[in-house]
C-alpha cells in the first residue's frame, strides 16, 4: 500500500505548492487581497489579472501573465475547447506517467514522474478554473527574456530532463 500512497501523496504536496506559490502571486502579491487560499483555489470563471511587473533583481522579475497554450504559449487560443483539449492532453499524459511510476524499479524514474504530474495537475487546474496557466517567474539578460513560468512548469522540465538523463546515462551503463 505504501508503493501508492507515498507517490500520491508527493504528487499532492507538490500541486499544492504549486497553487500556494501561484495564490501568492495572484492575491497578496499583486492584488494585495485578503482573499484565503482555500476560497481561491476552489472558485471557477474568477476575473484573470491584468499583465503586471515588479522588478526584483536586475536579472529577474515577478512578472504576471496568461499562457492560454503549452510550453512557451505554443498553441495559445482563447477558445474554451483548446482549454478542454489541452487539459485532456495532460490528463492523458499524466495517467501514462502515473502507470509508469508504479511499475518502474528506478527511484530516478519514480521522483521524475512524480513531479511531471504534480505540475501537469497544477497546470490543468489552471486552465480549468481561469482558461489559462499562471505564470509568474520572468528571468532576462538585458533586453532578452526567457518565457515566464512557473512552479509547476519547473516540475515538468525538471522531470522530464531527469528521465532522459536517465535514459541517456544512467540506463546503459546498467544494460552493460
Amino acid at each position: 500500500m505504501k508503493k501508492y500512497l507515498s507517490p500520491l501523496f508527493f504528487i499532492v504536496l507538490v500541486f499544492f505548492i504549486d497553487q500556494i506559490s501561484k495564490w501568492w502571486i495572484v492575491e497578496r502579491t499583486f492584488q494585495s487581497s485578503d482573499t484565503n487560499f482555500l476560497n481561491w483555489f476552489t472558485a471557477f470563471n474568477q476575473s484573470r489579472l491584468d499583465t503586471v511587473s515588479e522588478n526584483i533583481f536586475p536579472f529577474f522579475n515577478l512578472t504576471m501573465v496568461w499562457n492560454t497554450g503549452i510550453s512557451f504559449g505554443l498553441f495559445s487560443s482563447s477558445e474554451r475547447i483548446g482549454v478542454y483539449i489541452l487539459s485532456g492532453l495532460s490528463l492523458l499524459i499524466s495517467i501514462f506517467f502515473l502507470l509508469w511510476i508504479f511499475k518502474t524499479p528506478f527511484k530516478t524514474i519514480r521522483f521524475a514522474g512524480i513531479i511531471v504530474i504534480a505540475g501537469a495537475f497544477g497546470n490543468i487546474w489552471d486552465r480549468l478554473r481561469f482558461g489559462g496557466v499562471i505564470d509568474f517567474l520572468d528571468f532576462y539578460i538585458g533586453s532578452w527574456h526567457y518565457p515566464a513560468f512557473n512552479v509547476a512548469d519547473s516540475c515538468i522540465v525538471v522531470g522530464v530532463a531527469l528521465i532522459l538523463i536517465h535514459g541517456v546515462w544512467i540506463e546503459p551503463k546498467r544494460l552493460k
